[in-house]
């Protein structure tokens, strides 16, 4: 009886140490998961459909540094001034992959009567 009791704890053992790696997992996945998708909703700056009004007009845009293109497909987005509620923060330039024979439209800030608006660049 002893040993099957011995048995059952060494069972259960591996079972919660199990349990306890693919909550681990689990947990980093998720963390990732919510770093790149915030990472995606930054670079949109709003909801689709949202338009944020900002009454004070963005700084003049920073020159910035390219680093050498990282691959021949690969097009420059230029840094802007962003939004983040309460100041502009400078989101520097990055190199993209262009899409299949798209090109950048670059992002900007238009002056509305409502104050400044940011239109998002994209892929045309």
């Amino acid at each position: 009886m002893g040993n099957r009791l011995c048995n059952t704890n060494r069972t259960s053992g591996k079972l919660t140490y199990i349990a306890a790696i693919i909550l681990i997992a689990g947990l980093l996945m998720t963390s990732v998961g919510c770093a790149v998708a915030g990472r995606r909703r930054a670079r949109r700056h709003a909801a689709v459909g949202t338009v944020v009004y900002v009454q004070k007009a963005p700084p003049a845009p920073r020159s910035e540094t390219r680093s050498p293109r990282p691959n021949p497909k690969a097009v420059w987005v230029a840094g802007h001034w962003q939004w983040n509620g309460q100041k502009y923060v400078w989101r520097g330039g990055h190199w993209d992959i262009r899409p299949g024979g798209k090109s950048w439209v670059s992002g900007h800030w238009e002056k509305k009567a409502r104050g400044w608006v940011w239109v998002q660049g994209h892929w045309r």
